[in-house]
């Protein structure tokens, strides 16, 4: 699996020190309060580094996705360097297509890049809602959750919350495995009743790593086409900025 909660000693001792405990009371609890409590564990961590990996499988498509992502906060002050691989696959095995995103956030702006076609697309946007729980959060609406108790994942003590909803057409199930200590999401497993299923696993983390604030920074790689969604939205027209 390679490395999972390298963590320094000193950072390990205060998180033990923190008034923050997982009981049996956590299961009558309602699940959006408790992802605020897990937030509000997620936004004391300084630095991350997590790889993730996903497989998504519908009809004859698998997909399979490797996230990597370090952030690093400065006071209030989030920044974000994610790239993401995903390859499509038919049934078999027989590869569909591979496609490269990579996003970036600042601090001040948010920058995605993503192939169009041929070409490189770079999106351009202010700083949206980095509430590291947010996707849950969203699922959470769609359905009813409930915290089901705790369970180690890769040795990190986990909150586990199960989310489900719908109706007969479009029911699904969602159940997520989230770190007790730091609030990152370390797992989970969803499905749908057109059978539809995605997985995702941490590979990697590590916590209190050191990161350069240069991989924080970011430049639009030459013949790219920039759209600045801030100014199209202020300028009320379809026109590049």
């Amino acid at each position: 699996m390679g490395r999972c909660a390298d963590v320094s000693l000193g950072y390990g001792l205060l998180v033990g020190l923190l008034p923050f405990c997982i009981s049996a009371s956590a299961r009558g609890e309602p699940a959006d309060e408790f992802l605020d409590k897990l937030e509000r564990r997620r936004t004391q961590l300084q630095t991350l580094h997590q790889v993730t990996k996903a497989t998504s499988r519908e009809g004859d498509i698998v997909r399979e996705t490797t996230t990597q992502t370090w952030e690093k906060r400065t006071g209030k002050t989030l920044r974000i360097h994610r790239s993401t691989k995903i390859k499509t696959l038919k049934k078999g095995g027989k590869p569909v297509s591979e496609v490269e995103t990579l996003t970036v956030v600042d601090g001040e702006h948010e920058w995605r890049q993503m192939p169009v076609g041929d070409r490189t697309m770079v999106f351009k946007s202010k700083v949206s809602d980095l509430g590291a729980l947010n996707d849950i959060r969203a699922t959470l609406r769609s359905g009813k959750g409930r915290i089901t108790g705790r369970e180690n994942i890769h040795r990190e003590p986990c909150v586990v919350l199960e989310v489900s909803g719908g109706d007969k057409s479009d029911r699904f199930k969602a159940t997520y495995w989230i770190s007790e200590s730091y609030g990152v999401l370390l797992k989970s497993v969803s499905t749908r009743a057109d059978r539809s299923r995605t997985e995702m696993d941490t590979a990697e983390l590590e916590v209190s790593a050191a990161i350069q604030d240069t991989k924080f920074v970011y430049t639009p790689p030459e013949g790219a086409t920039v759209l600045d969604t801030g100014s199209i939205g202020e300028k009320g027209d379809g026109s590049k900025p």
